[in-house]
């Protein structure tokens, strides 16, 4: 399959006081190079990684391994689906893995599950099992581009969510059991209360 990789560090981080997530640091590194260094150690690889990101643009652009980073072209941090149309029209890949700055415990056979599961779908997302119940993270998934032109028009009919584009596209949900996978990092205080994901 030939597939790239979107890493979103666009958003306007109000939960973090506004700051730019991707360059808040954990674990002695800035969140974005945690998240590039999970990309790459991934058992199945994607070809090119993109960022979406409106702030610091210059320091995104000189990390290593990068194909580019996309601004959105609207202001006042409009959402991820900005994001991710303009990674669609930058990058010539059938799949594109989206994901956020601020997960680096995710497990490095993440894309290849999400690969397993996307026979006759458009896209497949992945969701954590908690005992019957199924939670969907929608900031994690991989989407072909057949469903760009959904995007882009929900996008211009004013409909900003990310789940209800991938409601309305053929979609499968992959299942996780791992705990702390998708421990998002979006607080001060989920930097030090978050344990290492003990994943392969």
């Amino acid at each position: 399959m030939n597939i790239d990789a979107l890493i979103l560090c666009g958003g306007a981080g109000r939960r973090m006081g506004g700051v730019d997530k991707g360059w808040v640091h954990w674990r002695g590194q800035p969140l974005i190079e945690a998240m590039l260094a999970v990309v790459q150690r991934q058992s199945h690889p994607p070809r090119r990684i993109w960022i979406s990101a409106n702030r610091e643009l210059e320091r995104y652009r000189a990390l290593p391994g990068i194909a580019g980073v996309l601004q959105d072209t609207t202001a006042d941090f409009p959402g991820p689906l900005a994001g991710i149309d303009a990674a669609f029209a930058a990058s010539k890949a059938d799949w594109l893995w989206i994901l956020p700055c601020d997960t680096p415990n995710l497990p490095t056979d993440t894309l290849r599950r999400l690969q397993q599961a996307c026979d006759g779908v458009d896209l497949t997302v992945a969701a954590l099992v908690d005992g019957d119940a199924l939670h969907r993270q929608p900031t994690i998934c991989l989407a072909h581009r057949r469903s760009w032109p959904v995007l882009q028009q929900q996008w211009q009919q004013g409909q900003r969510a990310l789940w209800r584009w991938q409601q309305a596209v053929p979609h499968r949900h992959v299942p996780f059991t791992e705990r702390h996978a998708f421990d998002n990092l979006n607080t001060a205080d989920s930097l030090t209360a978050t344990p290492q994901q003990d994943t392969p």
